[in-house]
């Protein structure tokens, strides 16, 4: 279990690969904790949708595809914005 804090909500899902809560309400995170430790089937089931996740999403060759489509994507735009603009004078 996690909060919604910062950027914890891009790296997991609510009840895919994680139970997620309020970053301020305790209550709620310790009813996750116990809803855990009540459901081992749903805690195997979230840990391993979270390992398979990390073993495709963020290792290297999955991270350096992500980031060479950025940049190409970025890289395009920067030169079709260039080419199309017009120098005042």
């Amino acid at each position: 279990m996690t909060t919604d804090a910062g950027g914890i909500p891009y790296i997991v899902s609510h009840e895919r690969t994680a139970l997620v809560v309020a970053k301020d309400d305790d209550q709620a995170m310790a009813s996750a904790t116990l809803r855990m430790l009540r459901e081992p089937d749903l805690a195997l089931r979230l840990a391993d949708a979270g390992r398979n996740e990390c073993l495709t999403k963020y290792v290297w060759p999955a991270v350096r595809e992500e980031w060479t489509h950025l940049y190409t994507t970025l890289a395009m735009t920067t030169a079709r914005d260039r080419a199309g603009a017009t120098t005042v004078a």
